[in-house]
């Protein structure tokens, strides 16, 4: 068992360069989701979403997308050659807060991704602008991308989601475009996003993205992406931790810009390897912080890299650590002596005075 050295006994990070999503802190609110419910239904038209949407369980209720939006509404405005690279969707949630989406499956026609920059809008569902949206228990079938955040959303958790295009055709290798995107969303917490064989050309992708908690992502194949851009929207302060990228890569550069310092800056990668093995090939993006790589390089060049297999390190999910640190301590237990005097004080059968169940004590 090896303890991380940024890593002390109170769970505390004296770089400063590991977070904590504020989900779990003071900034969240308790989110119960509305009485409507949803049916099987083949979507016709994109739906605003303006209430929470609750299933029966992704096997029992399913929304089926039979066209592409392309299809339905023509040419897009978010990029690429039909406007549905990196945008809209069919579930739609503009600048709404405290909703919960889950226990559904979206389900588009096994039609062959046509690639990169080429979608014509098997999106899912698009977060633009919105604070506390809880997405859970969801799974998307045949996405060109599932799932984008936007718009500088805040607190969006995405949990427990299953990413399903094994048997879509595709181009060359790749069935979808992003599996999730962050497109400037910040403190938001990703957690157990399962892909199987799926192939994403992004699997979870950042840009302009900050104080975000990524945490087991699953799959064979996973590409875990900063995008960059010639604004330099810069992501920075995102934790990574507990994925294995299977025959993928943890640090995907894509994007326009060359310009290194508009890519990621005090980015955590905390037990995520590649094929079960420690990390290679680290990005010289500044003051990054991998435990797990393949070279100790303690606080050189402002990076902080430490040789720790997975197998040996302690914890190996530093949310879910950081998590259980932050937590307040449970109050005392009461003495014995006064749980017996509080008894004998509120006897039915016969009370004591204070001093006599005390005197009983004696």
């Amino acid at each position: 068992m090896t303890y991380s050295r940024l890593w002390d006994a109170n769970g505390l990070t004296p770089s400063g360069n590991l977070v904590l999503s504020e989900w779990e802190g003071a900034g969240a609110r308790p989110l119960i989701p509305s009485s409507l419910n949803l049916a099987s239904q083949s979507l016709t038209d994109r739906l605003a979403v303006a209430g929470s949407l609750m299933g029966a369980g992704r096997d029992q209720t399913v929304l089926s997308l039979p066209q592409p939006l392309h299809t339905r509404y023509g040419q897009g405005t978010n990029g690429g050659t039909y406007g549905y690279m990196w945008g809209d969707g069919w579930l739609v949630l503009d600048g709404v807060s405290d909703l919960v989406l889950q226990d559904f499956t979206l389900a588009a026609p096994n039609t062959r991704y046509e690639g990169h920059d080429k979608e014509r809008g098997f999106n899912g569902i698009v977060v633009n602008n919105c604070t506390h949206i809880l997405l859970r228990r969801l799974r998307f079938i045949n996405m060109d991308t599932p799932i984008f955040l936007k718009g500088n959303s805040t607190h969006i958790t995405v949990s427990d989601i299953e990413l399903e295009n094994a048997g879509r055709l595709s181009w060359g290798e790749w069935k979808g475009h992003y599996g999730v995107s962050h497109g400037a969303a910040h403190d938001c917490l990703i957690e157990d996003v399962k892909l199987g064989a799926s192939v994403f050309y992004h699997t979870v992708s950042v840009q302009g993205s900050r104080r975000n908690v990524i945490r087991r992502i699953t799959g064979t194949k996973l590409i875990l992406d900063h995008h960059r851009d010639k604004q330099g929207d810069l992501s920075d302060h995102n934790l990574w931790t507990d994925i294995d990228v299977g025959t993928g890569t943890a640090f995907a550069v894509a994007g326009s810009s060359t310009n290194p310092l508009s890519i990621g800056e005090r980015e955590t990668y905390w037990g995520v390897r590649k094929g079960g093995s420690l990390l290679t090939s680290v990005p010289t993006w500044p003051k990054i912080v991998v435990v797990g790589a393949d070279t100790d390089s303690l606080n050189t060049s402002g990076r902080w890299t430490e040789r720790v297999a997975y197998a040996d390190l302690t914890p190996k999910d530093l949310y879910q650590a950081q998590v259980g640190a932050s937590l307040p301590p449970p109050p005392p237990p009461v003495a014995i002596e006064d749980r017996i005097k509080a008894k004998l004080m509120a006897s039915p059968v016969q009370s004591f005075t204070e001093d006599e169940a005390e005197y009983l004590l004696l």
